[in-house]
């Protein structure tokens, strides 16, 4: 790609010659500056715009535009889950999706606008995200059990609109914390905001947060958290990226199964200041037991939620289903009395997809046997829960 080639070329030097630079500038003076990099020293008057009332009460605004449902154009979003859950796949999967404009593994919930991604990717090294790319592919492309098949197109799109810099060990981070206590936009991020500009509306992916924190910052306080968040959110409004950090959820959260906005680590603006969260939350002991999920299958089960949602409706959580080499695929959980596990998408032109239908967890009766009356439901569940009757019509691809 143009972008990717033009990045390669200055990249690096760019990025050593403002770390000199700003080192140089911290050892000369404990004061830096008053002019910090992201701006936020320019006077008001110079710089605010003032909304226009007369247009406001006049003309209808245009719509709004989000990235995947719920998420708003511009903003800054925060996709937590625990380690080894599944996230970073999540993150990989969403940005394939959002670069071709189709919801390629059923997760979006419907087909974003085209985009280009930047996906920094700083947890993992190359090797591991280009095994991950190849068994992505090898799914949509072969597995009997995808919910959609890569088109040319499709294909063609990703590798135009995708970027993906390995930045592992390569001590990339975000804010930079002077002498004084101030904290601005460190100069690693600089040749990113060079890429960002060159491609207005970019869809960011950051993975993961805390290690793009760096030194001499706390990811439990609520001041360091809020400088760092006002940092992205001037790298959104300068060059209209939207931005999604992924994050750990908390001790705390992970023990009690905690799928609300609570349960994302640390300074709780983390939460409170982003306009849009999401969670990834595995099936636990108590859920499976009840719905009938056998324990050898129970880990190959996330939920996937909208936890805070300010600019759109919430829209339902999805079961997801892990698939071989760690893949995430939307699936619905259903289970008969013998606690046998079935899993059902539907085919559909230029793909498959899955049924359009409400993504709740069923209990149902035994469909093996239809004349065996339902179980005995728990007061949470209740017949109203059971799917339409035309439910088991279309292709079964788990048989």
């Amino acid at each position: 790609m143009e972008n990717q080639s033009e990045f390669d070329a200055d990249a690096e030097a760019f990025y050593l010659d403002c770390v000199s630079a700003a080192e140089e500038t911290a050892a000369a003076s404990p004061i830096p500056a008053p002019t910090l990099l992201s701006g936020a020293l320019i006077k008001p008057d110079e710089h605010y715009k003032k909304i226009n009332l007369h247009d406001a009460f006049r003309l209808k605004p245009p719509k709004l535009e989000f990235v995947i449902p719920g998420f708003l154009s511009g903003t800054v979003g925060n996709l937590s889950a625990a380690g080894g859950s599944g996230k970073s796949f999540l993150a990989l999967e969403i940005a394939l999706s959002v670069a071709c404009g189709s919801d390629l593994f059923g997760i979006v919930g419907e087909d974003p606008q085209a985009r280009k991604v930047l996906y920094l990717a700083l947890e993992d090294p190359e090797e591991i995200f280009v095994r991950r790319l190849y068994s992505m592919h090898k799914h949509l492309t072969e597995s009997a059990d995808r919910c959609h098949t890569l088109t040319d197109v499709e294909r063609e799109l990703i590798e135009a609109n995708l970027t993906i810099f390995p930045l592992y060990g390569q001590g990339f981070v975000i804010p930079i914390r002077y002498h004084d206590g101030t904290i601005d936009i460190h100069p690693s991020m600089v040749p990113v905001e060079k890429f960002l500009k060159a491609n207005p509306d970019c869809f960011v992916i950051l993975d993961t947060f805390n290690r793009a924190l760096g030194a001499g910052l706390k990811e439990t306080d609520n001041t360091d958290m809020s400088e760092v968040l006002r940092i992205l959110e001037g790298v959104c409004r300068r060059t209209r990226a939207t931005i999604m950090f992924v994050h750990h959820v908390s001790k705390e959260a992970l023990r009690a199964g905690a799928s609300d906005q609570s349960a994302s680590r640390g300074a709780s603006v983390l939460i409170d200041n982003v306009r849009f969260a999401l969670n990834l939350v595995s099936l636990t002991k108590e859920d499976a037991a009840l719905i009938g999920t056998p324990e050898e299958d129970r880990k190959n089960w996330v939920r996937f939620i909208n936890s805070k949602v300010n600019y759109s409706e919430k829209s339902d959580e999805n079961w997801l289903r892990r698939y071989d080499d760690g893949i995430l695929q939307a699936a619905d959980i259903m289970t008969n009395q013998g606690g046998a596990l079935e899993i059902r998408v539907q085919k559909a032109p230029g793909g498959f997809r899955r049924e359009a239908r409400p993504r709740k967890t069923y209990i149902t009766p035994n469909v093996v046997n239809p004349d065996t009356p339902p179980p005995d439901y728990p007061d949470e569940f209740g017949p109203e829960l059971l799917p339409p009757d035309d439910f088991f019509e279309g292709e079964n691809l788990a048989n």
